[in-house]
């Protein structure tokens, strides 16, 4: 399956992600489910420290990028795509389209990217309590939730032991939509306020270790890009 994004070849940050993670330097994830993860860390209910998730990305065993400067390029590219996410939403959310895969027939494929968005849900369980126990804006997680599966491959959503195959066969069309009004959601109970700002991640002692999680110091890991730069 090949990623589907209408920016995706004149994106140089898609670019560069989709490169790191086809390199095999990057986490071991689709560009789709990797997108999907970032999105939720970009609209959900408060923010998640790089330092928290971005060791999550590897499953605990660390980056393995060729040069520090590598690895620096790529959490750049990270950061710049949850910012992306974030602005492109309030700038024209009718136009944001989420990172997708296309199967062999053509169509769209969702279902890593709904996995990467629940991934990143699971990093704050009790501050999406809200939403999932709205019995109405609830259902805007319905279309990505109804791609989800548990550890034993059964599907999250079940009803009366069958799952929705209308909601499954429509949920890439919806993710779009549904992600802008779970933004929007969480801005409401936020009472508003100004447009968000671009994230910046919080400066890192240049002896501390490497928020990437490869274990090394900021300066001889990712630090070391950016001092470069």
């Amino acid at each position: 399956m090949s990623p589907a994004h209408s920016d995706l070849h004149d994106d140089p940050v898609l670019t560069a992600l989709d490169e790191a993670l086809r390199a095999g330097g990057g986490p071991v994830m689709s560009l789709s489910e990797l997108d999907g993860f970032l999105t939720a860390l970009a609209v959900g209910p408060e923010r998640v420290p790089p330092a928290e998730w971005l060791p999550l990305l590897w499953d605990g065993a660390g980056p393995h990028f060729s040069t520090p400067a590598a690895a620096g390029r790529f959490v750049e590219a990270l950061l710049a795509r949850v910012n992306a996410i974030l602005l492109g939403l309030e700038d024209d959310p009718d136009r944001y389209m989420p990172v997708l895969a296309h199967g062999d027939d053509g169509a769209l494929v969702a279902d890593d990217w709904a996995e990467g968005f629940l991934d990143g849900m699971s990093l704050r369980p009790e501050a999406w309590a809200p939403l999932i126990a709205d019995e109405d804006a609830g259902l805007l997680l319905a279309p990505i939730l109804s791609l989800c599966t548990d550890e034993q491959g059964r599907h999250l959503l079940v009803e009366d032991g069958e799952t929705d195959e209308f909601l499954e066969t429509t949920a890439a069309t919806l993710i779009g939509p549904c992600t802008a009004a779970i933004q929007d959601y969480w801005r409401s109970r936020r009472q508003a306020g100004p447009a968000p700002e671009a994230f910046t991640p919080p400066p890192v002692a240049r002896n501390a270790p490497c928020p990437c999680g490869s274990g090394k110091k900021y300066k001889r890991c990712c630090g070391a890009a950016a001092a470069s730069s």
